[in-house]
């Protein structure tokens, strides 16, 4: 309830509503004007300045009834602002809530895949020795090189989280021993998100991911796609 009425709250005061605000606001400065007596004294100074065509409009709009008006006029303006937006939302969820999952095309080549991006051959848990076997200074030089760049990592599907609709995280089942060593693979995706809710746990996926993080004890993969 608490987001919904924030997400209300925001449209109020986004885009197509701030001609109405300014209406509004016009109509509320026109009103105060009134309430200290100096409502005469704009009409005077504007009817020196202003054309004599636009004087009955003047009038209009600084009488009573014609700041009733434009404060109506504006409220208007704002709450159909708020209502297009929510129901602009509501349609783009909705078409994303009926799209079906895409598979890869099984006779995809490997080098399209990999043309725009530089992949390279270790495995994470050669990754995590370089932190594990050097001290730190020496284990930073050895492992820069390879933050930003992309591999593949196959195993069997032990959990997936997700916090969002947007992002997801996948971890494999591990050895069990005294050493922690894990790799997390997140997806961003929705296309890749739509497949990973159909998979159990213990199936087996290849992934592909952006290198982001290497510790002596993790492994981070970004932006990762299924390839299998």
């Amino acid at each position: 309830m608490v987001r919904l009425e924030s997400g209300v709250i925001r449209r109020l005061f986004r885009g197509r509503a701030i001609p109405g605000w300014l209406l509004v606001l016009w109509a509320i400065t026109i009103e105060i004007l009134d309430w200290w007596g100096r409502i005469e004294l704009v009409k005077e100074k504007l009817g020196k300045v202003s054309p004599d065509l636009i004087q009955p409009f003047l009038s209009f709009v600084l009488s009573p009834a014609g700041r009733l008006s434009i404060i109506i006029l504006g409220f208007a303006l704002i709450l159909l602002a708020s209502f297009g937006s929510k129901n602009s939302t509501s349609q783009v969820g909705r078409l994303d809530a009926e799209r079906l999952p895409e598979p890869e095309p099984a006779s995809r080549p490997h080098a399209e895949r990999t043309a725009d991006r530089e992949f390279v051959r270790i495995t994470p848990d050669d990754l995590m020795n370089m932190c594990r076997n050097h001290m730190d200074i020496e284990a930073q030089r050895l492992i820069r090189p390879y933050i930003g760049k992309w591999m593949e990592v196959a195993g069997r599907i032990h959990n997936v989280r997700s916090s969002s609709e947007n992002s997801a995280q996948v971890t494999f089942d591990r050895p069990i021993g005294p050493e922690i060593r894990d790799f997390y693979m997140y997806f961003r995706d929705p296309k890749w998100i739509d497949r990973l809710v159909v998979l159990r746990r213990g199936a087996e996926l290849v992934v592909a991911g952006r290198i982001t993080e290497i510790s002596a004890i993790c492994v981070t993969l970004d932006d990762c796609e299924i390839m299998s």
